[in-house]
């Protein structure tokens, strides 16, 4: 019988059989072609084909094989786990899903291997050729490489690596920048974003330029490593210690330093934007003029810590331990700054107390002006800006004191006049508030929010030319001071100058953002010259911004009323009793509403509603208006 057999030999020397006609007993046929050769199939938990199989069968009983040849070999997922694969030839083979945990692989030729998903765990790759992934043709996301030698890597373009974990690597000396930048970087030169380096030993590595952004490299030994250049966002480096290290000038922003050691260091400039120091150790780092900017200093050790020019703005630094802490020149908005245990001078209180009036923390602020003034005694500002945050606690009792401290220490002190004549303004202690602002204008000519104020004091001592006057000097000194051109508008208004006044109302608006004053002033003097639409479409605007503004719907309810829109109008009315339930007025124009509308019975009860509040406030002229009213209906 003719038996056609074709034997080929691979790249691999892998024996290829192709039976063209009938079976045939393929092993006898290969022991009378090799009779040296083991033919018998070897099994390591999954098929395998080799050149030498009596290579793979000594690595199957000894799991030992130094030196052998196991090339194109099918190794995946098999146990070889503690093998002695030294010097082996693997150039090919798949040992994806393999476990190699603790293999010796010195010296091993791993090119065109398949590691996909293997565990390397405390492999030794010493002196092994990894030169297989050139151009980016071998992808090993997800490999464990953690407790592997790596300092005789041969530096080769090692592909894609993200999510890379080498727990516990030793890399020793190596030069990252040379090894490391084909063992973590990508065809874009970008380091693996994700890679875990949790223990790894990098002391006096080179890591200068390397991206390092997002990888975990807690615990990991950075001692005496060039971290030049290096690009630290979003890693994290929680429990490293980094003492001895410069990392002058690296961009930190975003990083994981919780629990750091950072004892000692010298971290002028640090940029380092809403990380994490939360519970690190930072007792004698120099930070000054470090940017800190949102950073978590929650728990941390500060002791010593200089910190003089930082930026420290939206830092947290709850249960922050301060000895000795350098905060000259810092800035800062912490809620509760610290007043013991830190350097700082009564310019840098003053300073953070500003801060905090700006935020309209006011207790804290009147704290932080008190340590500025216990600093400096004399500082007029710090009585003027104290006396100011107590009035908006209402305590008038201490801002009056303050105020009268600026001007006991500095009698031409134009801030102290200009604050007590508006306290004493609110007062209605009229008198005595204009006094002030005469010499607040007195020792300071060109104080726009004094004339401004004056103004507004005229207005209501009814004297409307002068404020007039007044709002004008302000409007000259500021030409797009709104506040101004509002109370000119409301002094021409009184007197009776509906089109200029109108023009004023429309600077108000234009140099203010939604003030809902500026508009409903502007809607009256619309409604006194016969605008109602124009007065309506204002009230509306005011409405808009403020949604609960009584003044804006009673004055709305007043220009509907006029349009005859009287459905409209008492809605209005409703809504004002609604919101303040002893406004007489909308009770009365409630009960005209009701007139017009023939509805005699409803606006007989709005009327008497009306009656019963002025009565009960003696409001004698308008309850004897009003009951002439009644008596008709």
């Amino acid at each position: 019988m003719a038996i056609k057999i074709a034997i080929k030999f691979n790249y691999f020397r892998t024996i290829e059989v192709i039976n063209r006609s009938r079976n045939i007993n393929i092993s006898s046929f290969l022991y009378l072609l090799f009779p040296f050769a083991i033919v018998t199939p070897i099994i390591l938990e999954s098929p395998s084909y080799a050149a030498k199989p009596e290579h793979l069968q000594q690595l199957r009983q000894m799991r030992k094989c130094g030196g052998c040849d196991l090339s194109g070999v099918d190794l995946r997922g098999v146990d070889l786990n503690g093998a002695d694969l030294s010097r082996a030839d693997f150039k090919g083979s798949d040992l994806s899903n393999a476990n190699l945990r603790g293999a010796n692989l010195a010296g091993a030729d791993l090119r065109g291997v398949n590691l996909t998903s293997a565990n390397l765990n405390n492999a030794n790759l010493k002196g092994a050729r990894l030169d297989f992934l050139n151009s980016g043709g071998f992808d090993i996301n997800q490999i464990n490489l953690a407790g592997i030698d790596v300092k005789s890597l041969n530096p080769a373009n090692l592909g894609n690596m993200g999510n890379l974990n080498i727990v516990n690597t030793i890399t020793t000396g190596v030069n990252l920048f040379q090894v490391g930048k084909e063992i973590f970087h990508n065809r874009n030169n970008t380091i693996s974003i994700g890679a875990n380096l949790t223990g790894a030993d990098l002391r006096g590595a080179d890591l200068g330029n390397v991206n390092l952004r997002g990888v975990t490299l807690n615990n990991a030994n950075l001692s005496g490593a060039n971290l030049r250049g290096v690009d630290f966002k979003g890693a994290d480096l929680r429990g490293v210690d980094l003492k001895n290290l410069n990392l002058n000038s690296i961009p930190l922003n975003g990083v994981n330093l919780s629990g750091v050691n950072l004892n000692g260091l010298n971290l002028q400039g640090l940029i380092f934007k809403d990380g994490d120091l939360s519970n690190a150790n930072l007792q004698g780092v120099d930070l000054s003029n470090a940017q800190l900017t949102g950073t978590n200093l929650r728990n941390a050790i500060l002791s010593g810590v200089r910190l003089n020019g930082a930026d420290l703005t939206g830092v947290n630094l709850e249960g922050v331990q301060f000895q000795n802490t350098d905060l000259r020149g810092a800035n800062l908005d912490f809620q509760n700054i610290p007043l013991q245990g830190i350097v700082a001078d009564a310019a840098d209180f003053s300073r953070w107390a500003n801060n905090r009036a700006n935020k309209n923390d006011w207790t804290n602020a009147i704290a932080l002006y008190q340590k500025s003034i216990e600093l400096n005694p004399n500082d007029i500002n710090m009585y003027t800006n104290r006396g100011l945050a107590y009035l908006k606690l209402q305590d008038t009792q201490r801002a009056i004191a303050d105020f009268n401290k600026a001007i006991e220490i500095n009698n031409a002190h134009a801030p102290a006049y200009y604050q007590r004549g508006l306290l004493y303004s609110l007062q209605q202690n009229y008198s005595a508030a204009l006094t002030d602002l005469d010499n607040a204008i007195r020792y300071n000519p060109s104080y726009t929010e004094a004339f401004s104020a004056r103004a507004q004091l005229r207005l209501k001592q009814n004297d409307y030319t002068n404020a007039v006057n007044d709002a004008s000097r302000a409007i000259f000194l500021n030409s797009k001071f709104s506040e101004a051109y509002n109370y000119r508008g409301l002094a021409r208004y009184q007197l009776k100058e509906y089109q200029t006044a109108v023009k004023d109302f429309d600077a108000a608006i234009k140099n203010s953002k939604d003030w809902s004053e500026a508009y409903i002033n502007r809607g009256r003097v619309f409604y006194e010259m016969g605008k109602y639409k124009e007065a309506t479409e204002d009230f509306d605007r005011a409405i808009d911004i403020s949604k609960d503004n009584i003044e804006a719907y009673y004055q709305r309810g007043l220009a509907r009323f006029k349009r005859k829109r009287y459905d409209g109008a008492i809605t209005d009315y409703q809504r004002v009793v609604k919101l303040s339930a002893n406004h007489g007025e909308a009770y009365e124009n409630m009960g005209h509403a009701f007139l017009a509308m023939k509805k005699k019975e409803e606006a007989n009860l709005a009327f008497q509603q009306a009656a019963s509040i002025y009565e009960f406030r003696k409001d004698t002229n308008s309850l004897q208006r009003l009951k002439q009213i009644i008596g008709g209906v």
